[in-house]
């Protein structure tokens, strides 16, 4: 029979060997979990890159089929995300006022999936689409005024997308350009890096750290989102050549107009 004496020492023990256990387990986990952190930002940017690619493909494919053509001159021209959805109406062109209007039905099929994301809302009350853990939002170009070419968010409904009306696409500019962002809907959680591309099919990135030589912005959710024009230079490629929408890449040795610096992926 054991006396007091030795089953005081089988229990201090037994509580020296689960306090040594409960430190190796709160040095070891916390790395685990930094891991598995660091393996699902990783997958989101993969994600987020090939979603950037079929939006290109679908941007490709609208202009193609000539489903939205608001100058009626058999030039197809690109969508919103609402319009590659399915979700909202299709741009057409108003023979009265021989301008671009709204009324087309939603595209049949849709090029991009109807679940593609969630269609909400940014500060500006513009229409961004939030997907495994990014923001992407859809750019088209305005009116070209002398050497500039605006870009104009999408401002559809929210859950809808599309063009409200309010300030449609330009035409023949609505031919060329399209460009389109993605961003951490949480920064360093959800993902580090930010993604661009446009109707040439490249893909640039930013670390999104705030670090470059410019201070440039950190781009996060809802609130802190990229302007048109964040990834492209605005210095003219040569004399009297296009800026905006239309202007080079701001890829170096060229300098992005937000200041952070962009590089091919």
């Amino acid at each position: 029979m054991q006396n007091k004496n030795e089953c005081g020492f089988v229990l201090a023990d037994l509580v020296l060997t689960l306090g040594i256990g409960a430190v190796l387990l709160s040095s070891v986990w916390p790395g685990r979990s930094d891991r598995s952190a660091s393996s699902d930002i990783a997958s989101n940017e993969r994600a987020a890159i090939a979603d950037l690619r079929s939006i290109a493909t679908a941007q490709a494919k609208l202009a193609a089929s000539r489903a939205i053509d608001t100058d009626d001159d058999g030039v197809g021209e690109y969508g919103y995300f609402g319009e590659l959805m399915g979700t909202a109406p299709l741009r057409i062109h108003d023979p009265v006022r021989d301008r671009p209007g709204l009324g087309g039905s939603p595209l049949t099929p849709p090029l991009l999936p109807p679940d593609l994301g969630d269609i909400l809302f940014d500060a500006n009350r513009e229409s961004v689409v939030t997907r495994n853990g990014y923001v992407f939002k859809m750019f088209l170009p305005d009116v070209r005024i002398l050497h500039d070419v605006d870009g104009i968010g999408e401002d559809g409904p929210r859950g809808t997308g599309g063009a409200s009306g309010a300030h449609l696409p330009a035409s023949d500019t609505g031919e060329v350009f399209w460009c389109c962002y993605a961003w951490p809907l949480e920064d360093q959680v959800t993902g580090h890096r930010v993604f661009f591309i446009n109707q040439q099919g490249r893909i640039l990135r930013t670390a999104n750290d705030g670090r470059s030589p410019r201070g440039g912005p950190v781009y996060e959710g809802l609130v802190s989102t990229p302007d048109f024009d964040a990834a492209y230079s605005q210095v003219p490629e040569f004399p009297d050549s296009l800026t905006g929408m239309g202007a080079p890449l701001g890829n170096p040795p060229r300098r992005a107009n937000d200041g952070n610096r962009w590089t091919p992926k």
